[in-house]
């Protein structure tokens, strides 16, 4: 008897651009790549060799392609409203945990998010994953981007 015991982590992510009235604007989802650091946190978060959770969301204004060895954003913006933050996190079925955050651009002006990633700090900190949006998001003043992000162990 053969025994299938492989574990694939795999990171959905949703972009949600709302107008200053709340209504949506733009709606976008993806895959994520989980990078190298990503795995050995979790790796030590699983034996309690690291206790820090990965629940901090940080957007970017960086569009370099998100490749497996990356440790942090390609540029983190830290616009009023836009930087790091803590997100909440839950548990749904089927070994799916999803992060999310709403932000909301308090910088008087427009701001170009083009990244996201997951971390375990509210600053600095490590990457579990990183995703580049497919397209460019143009966030006005008083505008606001949810990110949901699902984590599920296949």
């Amino acid at each position: 008897m053969r025994i299938n015991s492989a574990l694939k982590v795999l990171g959905k992510q949703k972009v949600t651009i709302f107008n200053k009235d709340g209504s949506i604007k733009e709606v976008e989802k993806g895959k994520n790549l989980i990078v190298n650091v990503g795995k050995e946190f979790a790796s030590k978060l699983l034996n309690g060799v690291s206790v820090l959770p990965f629940k901090y969301i940080a957007l970017g204004t960086g569009a370099t392609e998100a490749l497996v060895g990356d440790t942090e954003l390609d540029v983190e913006t830290s616009a009023t409203g836009l930087a790091r933050k803590e997100a909440t996190c839950d548990y749904e079925v089927d070994y799916k945990a999803t992060i999310n955050a709403t932000f909301t651009n308090g910088s008087g002006g427009s701001v170009t998010l083009k990244e996201a990633g997951i971390f375990d700090a509210g600053a600095v900190g490590n990457m579990l994953a990183r995703r580049v949006f497919l397209s460019v998001k143009i966030l006005g003043d008083g505008e606001s981007v949810a990110i949901e992000w699902t984590i599920t162990f296949a």
